[in-house]
């Protein structure tokens, strides 16, 4: 009897030592599969990124009437950054890897949850849309940049505004400055109104009720509960800036 029972927990101990050994196998796949997901991901993701952030510098600081190529430069390499951070792809693998997620490192936690979120706001499920945000979003930088600003019929620069509206105390001079820094914003409305409606429809598709509700997630937060912290800093902080302003 003592012997019986003695065979049954050995077998008992194996089994478990089994099944233990099992596991420490799966988990050490699934971080392996994902230490080489997130590599290769990473190497693109800063590739296309400079491509895109070197394109941008570009169509801000170079724009010339008549002249396309900045711009057109511009909207391909933020195109294939969406394509790439947007595809089909990359969302089912950070999805399937996060399936198990209790196996993986915090930091490979935070990374492929990271890379559902940058998913989000260029899903290739609407592709199209997408691609008319950022063609949207490149003519709106070429009208801000790109903007001849005037004061009294002559052309002046934005860092000859701010030094008058720092340095003068002209207050006809000033309100000149003021008026003419904000006349750039007439031809920028109806395409910000453009581009705020593609940006809530590109990240509807996975479920957001709008760009501001997807921007907040980021905090894990509802805007209901950003809107309310936001105007609770301001309660905060309002009777110390009054001080400040009246001194």
């Amino acid at each position: 009897m003592i012997n019986r029972i003695l065979g049954v927990a050995f077998c008992i101990v194996i089994i478990s030592c089994g099944d233990a050994e099992k596991k420490e196998v799966k988990t050490d796949n699934v971080k392996a599969e994902t230490k080489q997901f997130l590599a290769t991901y990473n190497q693109q993701y800063q590739q296309l990124l400079r491509f895109s952030a070197e394109a941008e510098w570009v169509l801000n600081t170079h724009i010339v009437e008549g002249d396309t190529l900045a711009a057109s430069a511009s909207s391909q390499a933020n195109e294939q950054f969406a394509a790439f951070t947007g595809s089909a792809e990359n969302i089912e693998q950070a999805t399937e890897l996060l399936k198990s997620k209790d196996q993986l490192d915090k930091l490979q936690i935070l990374q492929l949850e990271k890379i559902l979120y940058e998913a989000g706001s260029n899903p290739q499920t609407v592709a199209d849309i997408v691609k008319e945000k950022i063609k949207a979003d490149t003519k709106q930088t070429e009208l801000l940049f790109g903007f001849d600003y005037k004061i009294d019929g002559k052309s002046v620069s934005p860092n000859y505004i701010d030094g008058i509206l720092n340095d003068s105390d002209n207050l006809d001079e000033r309100l000149a400055a003021w008026e003419a820094s904000k006349e750039v914003g007439i031809g920028l409305k109806d395409g910000l109104t453009n581009l705020r409606d593609l940006k809530n429809q590109s990240v509807q598709a996975l479920g957001y009720a709008d760009y501001f509700s997807y921007q907040v997630s980021d905090y894990g937060m509802t805007s209901t509960e950003m809107m309310t912290l936001c105007r609770q800093l301001v309660n905060d902080v309002w009777p110390l800036y009054r001080e400040l302003h009246t001194w």
